[in-house]
């Protein structure tokens, strides 16, 4: 009797087994069938505007939606280019180009610049101003840089022997 129990376990896992691989495999071939069986993301955030009608479907209030994007770092719905609510039910986002982060990449390449703005090797304005607009929220940063030189000057005065005799500034790059 044990015996019966237990090869009817075995096979019953074996089954199940059996079928979840068939399922994933489908998943892998057909993107149809993965639709049908996960679903599909949906848009609730297009352009920094929320998409009320996708919101109802979802079952999911205002409130609920601001309160995930600020559990993502996410102060305003404005700086949201787009989201989504995946299927396994977790935001997906994308950050408009004001709001993103600076990368260690981006200030690696803003402090070249800056290096080059206090050598006395000539660097041309136009090969800085198209280095700086290749990535659009380095302006940000190049104001707040800006701000910060202007501050430290401010503070220490050339015959502390602190600053160079030339005072950097990127404001002909903006």
């Amino acid at each position: 009797m044990v015996e019966k129990s237990m090869l009817k376990a075995i096979g019953g896992a074996a089954i199940f087994v059996l079928a979840i691989l068939v399922l994933e495999y489908l998943q892998l071939k057909f993107n149809g069938f993965e639709k049908f069986l996960m679903g599909k993301s949906k848009i609730v955030i297009n352009n920094g505007q929320l998409d009320t009608k996708q919101l109802k479907k979802l079952r999911l209030t205002a409130d609920q939606l601001e309160m995930r994007l600020q559990n993502a770092g996410i102060s305003t719905i404005k700086d949201v280019k787009t989201a989504t609510i995946e299927p396994n039910g977790q935001l997906g986002y994308e950050l408009q180009e004001d709001a993103k982060p600076l990368t260690v990449g981006d200030f690696k390449q803003l402090m070249e610049l800056y290096m080059a703005s206090l050598s006395q090797t000539p660097v041309s304005a136009q090969d800085l101003h198209n280095k700086v607009l290749s990535n659009l929220y380095l302006k940000k940063l190049i104001t707040i840089l800006n701000q910060t030189l202007n501050t430290f000057s401010d503070t220490f005065t050339k015959k502390d022997g602190l600053l160079p005799d030339k005072r950097p500034s990127f404001s002909h790059v903006l």
